[in-house]
């Protein structure tokens, strides 16, 4: 069972490739903002340019998707 799909707001993570936000938007199963899973979904605070959480069991970061013709506005 994987509970409730939710969504946290996220200060910690890497910034945003796109625009330097350091906000996020975490949606994943059973998260909370200091404990986040392996393939959950990120989205900018600023301008939406997403990503996917990786982690190894110790550490958690973005895999942010590639800028698409430089910065975005």
């Amino acid at each position: 069972m994987k509970g409730v799909k939710i969504t946290v707001a996220v200060e910690w993570l890497d910034n945003c490739p796109a625009c330097g936000h350091e906000k996020a938007a975490v949606t994943g199963y059973n998260i909370t903002p200091d404990n986040l899973w392996s393939g959950d979904q990120v989205a900018c605070m600023k301008c939406g340019h997403v990503g996917e959480i990786d982690a190894d069991g110790e550490n958690v970061w973005v895999e942010w998707d590639e800028v698409q013709g430089g910065v975005v506005s």
